[in-house]
């Protein structure tokens, strides 16, 4: 009975924090700028609460222009719920899921006549962020976010490994045709067809959130 009575206490607690958390959302959008666990871009996130719910979608996109050859882009969607379960009086926890969508450049086989060539990867992530808020007012709001994330593999690398690699100079052009594709350079720098499987290993730092 004492051991009912402590889970009974528990789940109290969490039922009344949730409640609370509740009054920090619901209702309000929000636009974000964050880091997600899976890796690629900072998004730009707009999200809008329902209840202790707070559903979340991201937008990243970057550039890179080497000296030679095509430009490498890297573009990252991610959708996904935060639901916020714990607060206290400037603070909240919450837990969540999120699909992650990445499409990049990566190096190919040089054309005919030895001039660098470049293809489009995709790879896909899911994670499950835990967040920590802090709200300065019920406008604004910074977070921490860590949690348990899996990438999977794709004939071209992984895209959330890191950034997109850019032609090398030292390489010739012989060098990367005799390579070929399947050995070549890929996205994020990994092996063709490896993926990935994080708990807790990353700590996407700090973003920020501003309410209305």
């Amino acid at each position: 009975m004492k051991h009912l009575g402590v889970v009974a206490g528990v789940v109290t607690a969490l039922a009344a924090g949730a409640a609370q958390a509740s009054d920090l959302v619901d209702g309000k959008k929000g636009i974000s700028i964050s880091a997600p666990i899976a890796g690629g871009n900072a998004n730009a996130a707009f999200g809008y609460g329902v209840g202790n719910l707070v559903i979340e979608g991201g937008l990243g996109f970057s550039v890179t222009n080497p000296d030679k050859g095509d430009a490498f882009t890297n573009f990252d969607l991610g959708l996904g719920a935060h639901f916020f379960a714990l607060r206290a009086e400037k603070a909240a926890l919450s837990a969540g899921g999120r699909f992650n969508f990445g499409l990049t450049t990566v190096q190919d086989k040089p054309d005919s006549s030895g001039n660098p060539q470049t293809k489009n990867a995709t790879s896909i992530a899911f994670d499950l962020p835990i967040r920590l808020y802090w709200f300065a007012d019920e406008h604004f709001s910074f977070h921490f976010e860590s949690g348990i994330r899996f990438a999977l593999a794709s004939d071209d690398g992984n895209v959330f490994a890191g950034k997109q690699p850019t032609p090398q100079p030292e390489v010739s052009a012989e060098a990367i045709a005799a390579a070929g594709t399947d050995s070549g350079p890929v996205a994020g720098g990994l092996p063709k067809k490896t993926s990935q499987f994080g708990v807790f290993d990353q700590f996407a730092g700090i973003g920020a959130t501003f309410w209305w």
